[in-house]
């Protein structure tokens, strides 16, 4: 079944390859995260049939990227459109989630995962099947997001902000030490934007997955990026605060 969706998936993207080199980096995030979540479905001891919808979760959750790139050439959401919402939108459409599976079971589950991904947070009335799928498809984009930001042949914009002239704000920085994820509403600073993908680890939600960042560290080299990128003291004194806090969530929960 998974090699029916991978090849619809194909010939979806297929459509988009003209656009260029951002439509064939999010492919290769796409089949990143498809593998992360059915790992993660693995070290949670799953059904096979559990698994298969966890891992179409990972494939189909950025489904809404591939037409927001052709639409408005960016992948902010802010500047073009959600692309979970997107996504939700483009599966229920004539019911094309159906060309990758015909289990009614599941087919909300899929949905609430690609719409709710890309979210702050899950809602809280969901139900127990699908917040499962739902946190499966977060975590797993969350690490594969984390390992784009360690790549060494990648670039990214957030190492290349000018923040010389400025420290994470106070808000931040007591949001981090209360183990709870960094929300666009309360940023303040250029490094406060720096500090965003660092909240990523309070999101988090399996074993595999604290496992999983553990053995690669991938915060430690983020972190080491930033300190490299920034000649402010107090900024440096702050990544060395946040990476302690950090790498001892990590500990305490990649033994749950």
């Amino acid at each position: 079944m998974i090699e029916k969706a991978l090849e619809e998936f194909n010939n979806y993207t297929d459509n988009y390859r003209s656009y260029g080199e951002m439509i064939e980096l999010k492919i290769e995030h796409t089949k990143r995260v498809t593998n992360i979540a059915s790992s993660i479905a693995d070290s949670l001891k799953l059904s096979k049939e559990e698994k298969m919808i966890a891992t179409l979760c990972g494939l189909l959750h950025d489904i809404g990227r591939f037409e927001q790139y052709k639409n408005y050439q960016t992948y902010d959401d802010k500047k073009s459109i959600d692309h979970g919402d997107l996504g939700y939108k483009i599966l229920k459409e004539k019911d094309y989630l159906s060309v990758y599976t015909k289990n009614e079971k599941y087919k909300n589950s899929i949905l609430k995962s690609v719409k709710y991904h890309n979210k702050y947070s899950v809602p809280k009335n969901l139900s127990k099947q699908d917040k499962l799928f739902c946190n499966i498809a977060r975590d797993a984009d969350k690490i594969d997001i984390l390992y784009i930001f360690t790549d060494k042949t990648t670039e990214r914009d957030i190492f290349k902000a000018d923040s010389n002239n400025t420290k994470i704000s106070e808000k931040v920085l007591e949001t981090l030490k209360n183990h709870k994820s960094i929300s666009h509403e309360i940023l303040q600073t250029k490094a406060d934007r720096l500090a965003i993908c660092l909240g990523f680890i309070f999101d988090i939600n399996y074993p595999y997955s604290f496992k999983y960042l553990k053995e690669l560290k991938y915060m430690d080299i983020i972190i080491d990026k930033m300190k490299n990128k920034a000649s402010n003291k107090e900024f440096q004194k702050q990544l060395e605060e946040i990476r302690i806090i950090i790498n001892e969530f990590i500990e305490v929960n990649s033994k749950c």
